[in-house]
Parts: C-alpha cells; sequence; structure tokens
C-alpha cells in the first residue's frame, strides 16, 4: 500500500485530503505541526510528503529542506493557498517534486501524488568528464 504524509495546519484541509487519498487506496499519515511531521517522515517513510506552506510553527519550505536533508530523494508536494511564481519556482529549486494550488481542482493533486509515486527513488547521477 502506498504511504502518504499530510503536514498541514489546517485541519479542515487535513481532514478531507486525508479522506479523499484514503479512498484512493493510500495509508495516510497527517501532523498538523511542520516538526511532528518531520519526526513523522522518519518514522514511517512515506512514497510522498505533502506540506503546507503556511504553517505557524515552522515554514514550509524550511520542513522541505529539512526532509531532503533526512532524504535527498524524497518526493515533496508544496500545497498552499498563497501561490504565487516565485515561491513556486523557489520550492522546485529546492527539491519540491510538484507544486498545488489548494484552489485547484483535487484530482489535480491526485495526478500529482501518483506520479512522485511511480518516479524513480533514486534520481540519476550524471557526471562529466574533460575532453
Amino acid at each position: 500500500m502506498k504511504k502518504l504524509l499530510i503536514i498541514d495546519d489546517d485541519e479542515m484541509m487535513l481532514s478531507a485530503l486525508s479522506y479523499f487519498f484514503r479512498g484512493e487506496d493510500y495509508k495516510v499519515v497527517t501532523s498538523p505541526d511542520g516538526f511532528q511531521g518531520i519526526e513523522l517522515f522518519q518514522k514511517h517513510k512515506p512514497d510522498v510528503v505533502l506540506v503546507d506552506l503556511s504553517m505557524p510553527s515552522i515554514h514550509g519550505l524550511e520542513v522541505l529542506d529539512r526532509i531532503k536533508n533526512l532524504d535527498r530523494d524524497a518526493k515533496i508536494v508544496i500545497i498552499t493557498g498563497y501561490a504565487s511564481s516565485e515561491v513556486m519556482q523557489l520550492s522546485i529549486d529546492k527539491g519540491a517534486f510538484a507544486f498545488y494550488d489548494k484552489t485547484m481542482d483535487v484530482e489535480i493533486l491526485r495526478e500529482q501524488v501518483e506520479k512522485a509515486v511511480e518516479a524513480p527513488k533514486v534520481r540519476p547521477r550524471v557526471t562529466f568528464k574533460a575532453p
């Protein structure tokens, strides 16, 4: 069974996403706090992590950085209700697999999560040799 960790301080969003993905045959672990979410990541080793961008205890980009420090191949989708092209680009530059605006259809999020699950666990290393 696919494992999904959802980190979001909005309890209604956490509950709705949890319900939706359980219906899609995911084992779902949730956290309303970024620090606890990092601990749950270490404990459960989920296939994909959804991280809210704006949380009171720790910013979502900091959660992204900390999880990537634990596992550089972690597949993280940043979710937010306050999307901007700058923040989206920064998230991707920091290693997010995808970026989801909460105002979009949840089916788009499901597709992003599925793509993350199916993506290779280890990114190929590219090396260049001097001529």
